[in-house]
Parts: C-alpha cells; structure tokens; sequence
C-alpha cells in the first residue's frame, strides 16, 4: 500500500471496531497499514460458558498442525464442560436418583398400608355381613350335632369330666394392666407378632443404650477438669487418626476414579467419594469442637489454680 493514501485522518473502510487493519506511525514518520491477526476466544464450557483450561486460544487452522491431547477435552462426566459443572452434573445425577428411590419407597408404603387397611375392614368382626355368616354357621353346627348324637346325661356328665377341662380366666387387671393387655391386642391385631416383638426388644435395647449414657454423663460430672482435659486430649488423638485414614482412602477412591473405564465403577466411585467427603467434614466439625472443649478445659483449670479450689 502506497504511503500517500494511508493517513490516520482518513476514513477507511476497514476502520470498525472489528476491523483486522489498523493504521500507526513508524518511528521514521511513515504511515503504514499494519494487519492484525485476531486470536480466538478458544472452546468454552456449554454450561457456564467460561473458557477451558488447559487448551490453546487459537485460530480453526492452526488446531489442525496440534496433537489430539492438545486441541481436545475428553472427561469422564459431562464432556465439554469444565470441573465445576461437571461436579455440579454429579451432584445432581446423585440427588435425583436419591428422590426416585424415596419415592418409590413412599409409594410402596403408601401401598402396603392401603392394603392393610382393606384387609382389616373386610375382617371386622361387626360388620354385619361377617356376623350373618358367623350366625348361620353356628347355627348349622348346633343343628348337627343335636341331630347325631344321643347320648345319656350321666354319659355326657362322664366324658365331660374326662375329656373337657373346665376354662379359668385370669384374675382381672385394673389401672395400668389393663390398658397394656387393650393395647398389645389392638397391635397385634393390626400388625405381625413377631414384627411387635422385634420393635418391643429393639425398644428396651434403645432404652439401655440411653441409661447407659445417662450412667457415663454421671460419671463425667463427677471428674475434675484434669481429667476431662486428658480425656478430651485423647478423644483428639483418635480424631487426628480418623482424619489420616479418611484422607488415604479418599485418595485411593479418587486415583481408581481416574483410571476407571466402565459407567458402574465411575458411579460406584462418585457415591464412595461423597460419602467420604462427608465423613471428612462431620470430623473436622467435630475436631474444631474438641479444640474448644480443651480451649475451655484449660481456662477452667487456670480460674480454679487462681482460688485454690479443690475440685479441680
């Protein structure tokens, strides 16, 4: 291009905002055109829309001189995306299968109790329909056995004392009593007997484990401040172990994660990680507890070396 048509006063029709020619000044006065060559903005995340790291911004010819590895993402969830959105796809995939299986398992409760309910009316002995039924059998039965047999008082008296065994009710219950043999009947009326046993003794299993910690808590009241501090210095000990094993088996979760090929051992791996990652943060709650429990621990003991108190 000639000098005398390149001015910078001069309107061109490439001088746009977009335009891949600009004008500028040598350090010899001169006034050339000078080409830009615009890069591109390089593959972006379909999800967020930020772009991916890890790939060169360059033009569509120049990705063909590149190797594969270099001009492509390949991931194992998501494809094109970026590390958070495909975290955030996981996290999804995870809670919307977690709400098929709730519902389905409230639908097949929703169920069973529709069914019991049926149940439970069809054989209610006061309807009147079982109680016609009730009524005509008895009476059948009476009517057969008066039709068959002939037999001599004195007989009948004999082979009653033989064979029949004279009927003793219980002494009857009054208060307490009398309300749990009402409502054992009523349960088990409506439920399975051994189902009501296993749920009594789970119960009573329960109500140990709770005076059992009820015992523990009396103890712990009756220690002084060292001692809850030694103790509490132990438990965080434990803690700093539990934390180690949890960080290698995450590790190991995620390093066979990396190299998984098949769909069922990616998913196997997602949900063992997040239910490590859990774990992870439930300890560390747990830890920054225990820190200030001894934080406290060491005040106390401080306040009552002060006064010369002897329970500490």
């Amino acid at each position: 291009m000639a000098d005398h048509r390149v001015t910078r006063a001069g309107r061109h029709s490439y001088a746009t905002r977009s335009n891949r020619i600009r004008t500028i000044r040598t350090p010899g006065g001169r006034h050339v055109a000078q080409k830009i060559v615009k890069t591109t903005k390089g593959p972006r995340c379909s999800d967020c829309k930020n772009a991916l790291p890890g790939i060169k911004h360059l033009k569509s010819s120049a990705y063909k001189n590149l190797k594969k590895r270099e001009r492509t993402v390949s991931r194992a969830y998501g494809g094109s995306c970026c590390a958070g959105c495909v975290k955030q796809r996981i996290v999804r995939a995870f809670l919307l299968e977690e709400q098929k299986a709730v519902k389905k398992l409230l639908a097949e409760r929703a169920s069973k109790k529709k069914n019991a309910l049926n149940f439970i009316v069809a054989t209610d002995p006061t309807s009147t329909e079982m109680i016609g039924r009730r009524f005509l059998l008895t009476l059948l039965l009476s009517v057969v056995l008066l039709s068959s047999w002939s037999v001599s008082p004195a007989a009948a008296e004999q082979v009653a004392k033989n064979v029949v065994v004279e009927y003793q009710p219980n002494e009857k219950k009054n208060g307490l009593g009398k309300i749990f043999d009402w409502g054992l009947a009523k349960v088990e009326q409506l439920y399975d007997g051994v189902k009501v046993s296993d749920l009594l003794s789970a119960f009573v299993t329960k109500c140990d484990h709770l005076i059992h910690i009820m015992v523990h808590s009396l103890k712990d009241m009756t220690l002084s401040y060292t001692d809850l501090h030694q103790k509490e210095v132990e438990r965080l000990k434990r803690f700093d172990v539990e934390f180690k094993d949890l960080v290698k088996l995450r590790n190991k979760i995620d390093r066979k994660c990396m190299y998984a090929t098949n769909v069922d051992d990616r998913s196997a791996c997602v949900d063992k990680g997040i239910n490590i990652n859990a774990k992870i943060i439930d300890l560390k709650n747990r830890r920054l507890k225990s820190i200030k429990t001894i934080d406290w621990y060491k005040g106390q003991i401080e306040w009552c070396a002060s006064y010369n108190n002897w329970f500490c």
